[in-house]
């Protein structure tokens, strides 16, 4: 009689034991997946407040600076000089001024190139100068027709070379026929009281000395 008490109880409290060890970790189960499931909800409305309020994630913002970052030196390898002062052009060329006989040497092409442009509005009128077509038809100075040939050769009126072209202010003014008129060119030289009519001469001075 006594060892079946003795049974009985044993079982009893194998069988609460085995309920209780049971109801703990069915607890723990339910209780982790309810956390989960919580901590998933938050994560869920935590992202869409961000987005509805512009808040970001910062992932996110970091990925983003990168790619701001990175198209900064995209641009600044294809702009190198966007930033340097250098990359204003100084030496434009204005054909719209006047011309100035201190122009200096002119690079041989399209008439009133020059290598620099020129900083003053100045014309020296004491020496040999260029003057406008009206000018030179105005004019009650002594007249002279010369001849500029294409290989740069300075002639007289019967094509017979002039070894002094600074009597007319030398290339620097020669080259500048074609500034008012395509073939000619006028020059004055008041020390002297002369006009000087300068004509284009298309062919070569060798070729003027056949004739």
């Amino acid at each position: 009689m006594t060892k079946k008490i003795i049974n009985s109880l044993v079982i009893v409290l194998v069988g609460l034991s085995g309920y209780k060890i049971g109801e703990v970790l069915t607890s723990r189960k339910y209780e982790k997946r309810i956390n989960k499931e919580i901590n998933d909800i938050r994560s869920y409305y935590k992202i869409r407040l961000n987005k509805l309020y512009g808040v970001k994630e910062e992932k996110e913002e970091k990925e983003e600076k990168e790619i701001v970052n990175n198209k900064r030196i995209t641009d600044d390898l294809k702009n190198p000089k966007k930033n340097e002062k250098d990359s204003i052009r100084t030496d434009a060329i204005d054909y719209s001024k006047p011309y100035r006989t201190n122009t200096p040497d002119r690079v041989v092409g399209e008439p009133g190139e020059t290598k620099v442009a020129i900083e003053e509005d100045y014309v020296d009128t004491t020496k040999p100068h260029i003057i406008t077509p009206e000018e030179y038809g105005l004019s009650e100075y002594q007249t002279v027709t010369l001849f500029y040939t294409v290989d740069k050769v300075l002639t007289d009126d019967d094509f017979n070379q002039i070894d002094n072209v600074g009597i007319v202010g030398g290339y620097v003014l020669l080259d500048q026929i074609g500034i008012y008129d395509a073939d000619c060119l006028y020059i004055r030289d008041i020390n002297k009281g002369i006009d000087y009519e300068i004509l284009l001469e298309e062919r070569e001075f060798s070729k003027l000395q056949q004739l």
